[in-house]
């Protein structure tokens, strides 16, 4: 599976058309409804909806980002805020 968000995402969202023609729609003060159609790739799409159609048991990790580095969840909740 891919690391870039982008790459779940139809590319013809990116067109510089669409999102010049996206973004008058969401500043119409005429309070026009915007549907995004076929926003994610189809093989992405498929691949969420066979996930969530099983029983699967989900893994909630915290992190520090910036390092990467895995951290219980009491240590992460116990952990200054700055």
């Amino acid at each position: 599976m891919s690391g870039q968000l982008s790459d779940w995402f139809n590319p013809s969202l990116f067109d510089e058309e669409f999102v010049t023609r996206t973004k008058a729609d969401l500043s119409d003060e005429r309070g026009r409804v915007v549907v995004l159609d076929d926003v994610l790739r189809a093989d992405k799409l498929s691949l969420l909806q066979e996930n969530v159609s099983e029983d699967i048991h989900w893994e909630i990790r915290h992190s520090i980002r910036s390092i990467k580095e895995h951290v219980s969840r009491e240590d992460w909740l116990a952990a200054p805020a700055d």
